[in-house]
């Protein structure tokens, strides 16, 4: 199966002054999307807390391939606006420490 998710944290928020900032709007809508797919759509299988530039989501099941597939889906995003937008977004992998 590869990587096993346990969740995610999002920290910071753009301030960006003049007009819209596209990276900080897309990462919200991404981290949206996954959180209330797999808290909603499957379940209930997570749970997160957010707050203005802040959010952390853990998944119930870790072993759960749907969540896993989301969550693996949101990381491969990111890095995507990661890689065109260096200055913008920084991603990485954190080992839960097992």
């Amino acid at each position: 199966m590869g990587d096993k998710y346990i969740g995610f944290d999002v920290e910071g928020h753009a301030d960006f002054e003049d007009g819209v900032d596209r990276v900080c709007t897309a990462v919200s809508v991404l981290t949206t999307h996954t959180v209330k797919s797999i808290t909603e759509k499957f379940k209930n299988m997570g749970s997160y807390e957010k707050r203005k530039g802040f959010l952390i989501f853990r998944v119930k099941e870790i072993d759960d391939e749907r969540s896993n597939d989301f969550i693996g889906a949101l990381f491969d995003s990111l890095k995507d606006l990661e890689n065109r937008f260096p200055s913008s977004i920084h991603v990485e992998v954190m080992d839960d420490g097992t």
